[in-house]
């Protein structure tokens, strides 16, 4: 959530995870397994692979 990001980045110690951890607008749609998989690096690498060889890198 952009109002989310917008907080977190303006707090000296700002915590985008717990932020939206605690929107009810999030939570209302994603469950705590579906957030939790959004901050898992490894969900948004694990096709690295297939993109280094489409650009034959």
């Amino acid at each position: 959530m952009q109002s989310c990001a917008h907080q977190a980045w303006n707090q000296p110690d700002g915590d985008f995870h717990g932020l939206i951890a605690q929107d009810p607008k999030v939570t209302a749609v994603l469950s705590p397994a579906e957030i939790e998989e959004c901050f898992d690096s490894q969900q948004h690498l694990k096709n690295l692979n297939v993109v280094y060889q489409r650009l034959n890198i």
